[in-house]
């Protein structure tokens, strides 16, 4: 496992120990700490590297690389965990043809106008948390030679494994970040240095469709600036027609101006380049409620759920066929959210013990 940090003594110790069991090697690059976050990661067992910052986060990561010895190279941040119960998933991973994946970064947050945020169900892994924003990311390659990040910040290997013609596949397996413990002040003061960064080098990468994307978020989330978050994602999409992303943020802006038809829009163009993303049929089948389409929306929350079984897909659903009086599948619906630990599951169940009664007056009378 590699990983860059600075004064991370806050959070080192609980990222280390928790993939105590899956890394062979720890490798942990030092761009200056001034706190205890050395002698947390050496009393860890990690190799630490000193490394003198430049304002380069991909030129930092590589350092770490180079001194990584494994077959397999996992990385992490400080403020992030593994969970145990994805330990064998990972290792599986490692024993299938492809060469990189990309794991789920879960943001939790509590800012519920992040353009991404989606409402989380109580685990021990949100805690406090109402919610997160998901972001794809390639956490987990091979350790093979040619693999580099690449970007000043928000470093990433996509342009790397794409020069070398390497084999990603996609995963739901969750790295569970807590940046937003460090306080939202420190995370706006964070993104908006890396928003003048990004200003700075653009002109530098005039292609670079992630770091246009980058900025879109930062410039709707942190700076309120709706019009240059647009032009940001729209330019991202002209540059690469097939990235998601500023897609998937694009329908989320024009959602919640209550632009229903953009919207589907959007979200139609994203499931045509890939049928299976759960959170779109999600997002789509929330539209079509609104609007009253229920045969639409249930297709769509269906497809969302086999998908990714999701607590809130089997309320909305169990809602709809309550409208619809479908109290079988509504019982059901409301039933499995509860097992999926609903964050409200204790409403839901005097919804799911109400709908019951009524299903078994029905049949005595029969």
């Amino acid at each position: 496992m590699c990983m860059i940090v600075k004064n991370e003594e806050k959070f080192l110790g609980k990222c280390l120990e928790s993939v105590k069991g899956l890394a062979d090697e720890i490798i942990v690059v030092d761009t200056g700490s001034t706190d205890r976050t050395i002698e947390i990661a050496k009393k860890a067992g990690a190799k630490v590297i000193s490394y003198e910052w430049n304002d380069d986060t991909a030129a930092a990561r590589n350092a770490g690389l180079k001194e990584a010895k494994g077959d397999w190279i996992l990385i992490l941040d400080a403020d992030e965990i593994i969970g145990k119960e994805s330990f064998e998933p990972i290792r599986k991973l490692t024993g299938m043809d492809f060469d990189a994946f990309y794991l789920v970064q879960m943001n939790y947050t509590n800012n519920t106008k992040d353009i991404n945020f989606v409402p989380a169900r109580k685990t021990p892994y949100s805690m406090d948390f109402s919610g997160f924003f998901p972001v794809e990311i390639i956490r987990l390659f091979r350790n093979s030679k040619g693999i580099e990040f690449t970007s000043i910040v928000h470093e990433r290997l996509n342009e790397s494994i794409k020069r070398l013609g390497l084999k990603t596949a996609r995963t739901d397996i969750p790295i569970h970040h807590y940046q937003s413990l460090k306080g939202e002040a420190e995370m706006k003061r964070k993104q908006l240095a890396f928003l003048r960064l990004f200003e700075k080098k653009i002109k530098e990468f005039p292609d670079d469709e992630k770091m246009y994307h980058d900025m879109g978020i930062i410039y709707y989330n942190y700076e309120n600036d709706e019009k240059k978050a647009v032009e940001c994602f729209e330019k991202a999409m002209k540059l690469n027609p097939k990235y998601l992303a500023p897609m998937f943020s694009l329908a989320a802006i024009y959602s919640r101006k209550k632009d229903n038809a953009k919207a589907k829009g959007m979200y139609e163009k994203i499931l045509a380049i890939d049928q299976k993303h759960a959170q779109t049929h999600y997002n789509l089948g929330n539209i079509l409620a609104e609007e009253k389409n229920y045969r639409d929306a249930i297709m769509h929350y269906t497809e969302s759920a086999k998908l990714k079984p999701n607590p809130l897909v089997f309320n909305n659903l169990g809602n709809i066929f309550v409208i619809l009086a479908r109290w079988d599948a509504a019982l059901l619906s409301y039933r499995t959210a509860i097992q999926l630990n609903h964050p409200r599951k204790e409403q839901l169940q005097k919804k799911a013990d109400e709908i019951e009664r009524m299903i078994e007056k029905k049949k005595e009378k029969n």
